[in-house]
C-alpha cells in the first residue's frame, strides 16, 4: 500500500489554513505527524495525518498553549514518529515509548551495576597491591637494616685489622731499632 503524500500548500487548500500555520504546525509536532522531504527540499505530510492539522488548528482555537496541544496529542494516544536519516518511520504509540523507555532503562541499570562490580573488583585489587607493596616495602626495609649492620661490622672489623697492622708495623719498627 503506497502512502500517499501532500506538500504544505496542498495541505493548506484543502484545511483552509495559511501554509505558513501549516509550516508552524509541522515545526512544533513533528514528531506527531509523519512527514518526509521530497527530492527537492519541500516537507511533505501523509495525507492521513491531514484530519490531526485541522485537530491541532482546534487546540489552538480554544486558546491551548504548545505544551497544552502537546499534552493533547499524547493522550489521545496519537502515534509518535521518528524519523531516520534514510527516511524510514518508525511509528511509536505513547504505549510502545514508555515500553522502550523502560526497557532501556533497565539496560543501563544493568550496565551501571556492571560497572560498579568492575569498580569494586579494580578496588579489592588496588587494595591488595597496595598490601602487597607495603609488605615487599618492609622486606626492602628490613633487608636494607641488615646489609647496615653487616656493613658496620665489616667496617669494624677492617678498622680493628687496620690498628693491628698499624701495631705491628710500630712494633716491628721499635724492635728493629733497639734490637728486641
Amino acid at each position: 500500500m503506497s502512502k500517499q503524500y501532500l506538500t504544505i500548500p496542498q495541505v493548506a487548500k484543502e484545511t483552509n489554513i495559511p501554509a505558513s500555520t501549516v509550516r508552524r504546525y509541522l515545526d512544533q509536532h513533528s514528531h506527531s505527524l509523519r512527514t518526509k522531504k521530497s527530492g527537492r527540499g519541500a516537507w511533505l505530510l501523509q495525507e492521513e495525518d491531514v484530519p490531526l492539522i485541522r485537530e491541532i488548528r482546534s487546540c489552538y482555537e480554544r486558546k491551548m498553549s504548545i505544551s497544552e496541544v502537546e499534552d493533547f496529542l499524547l493522550q489521545s494516544g496519537q502515534p509518535l514518529t521518528i524519523t531516520t536519516d534514510d527516511e524510514q518511520e518508525q511509528v511509536i504509540t505513547p504505549a510502545n515509548a514508555f515500553m522502550q523507555l523502560a526497557d532501556e532503562v533497565k539496560h543501563i541499570q544493568k550496565e551501571v551495576t556492571s560497572t560498579r562490580e568492575q569498580l569494586s573488583a579494580a578496588h579489592e585489587e588496588i587494595a591488595a597491591l597496595k598490601q602487597q607493596q607495603d609488605e615487599d616495602s618492609e622486606q626492602q626495609k628490613e633487608s636494607m637494616e641488615a646489609l647496615t649492620s653487616e656493613m658496620k661490622s665489616i667496617s669494624d672489623g677492617i678498622g680493628r685489622l687496620e690498628r693491628e697492622r698499624q701495631k705491628r708495623t710500630e712494633k716491628s719498627i721499635w724492635s728493629r731499632l733497639f734490637g728486641r
